[in-house]
């Protein structure tokens, strides 16, 4: 993720992510609570935000999507 055009990709390809199994759990990535947009935690407690700087995911991002994979199995 070193570029624009793939942070860019990335985000488009976890917001389709998310739009496709937001019946499945809806939920912050980092805090769990479901008061967030695709990538940005609404709630004020929660310091979410997809991308901490360009080009690096917030810690929680993979393990959140490793345990969807693995709740959808």
């Amino acid at each position: 993720m070193n570029s624009l055009q793939n942070h860019v990709l990335f985000t488009m390809q976890f917001m389709q992510m998310m739009e496709d199994f937001q019946t499945v759990e809806n939920e912050c990535p980092a805090c769990g609570h479901s008061s967030r947009s695709n990538t940005v935690c609404l709630r004020n407690e929660c310091d979410f935000m997809l991308f901490i700087d360009m080009g690096k995911l917030h810690p929680s991002v993979i393990p959140w999507i490793e345990a969807r994979k693995e709740a959808l199995k």
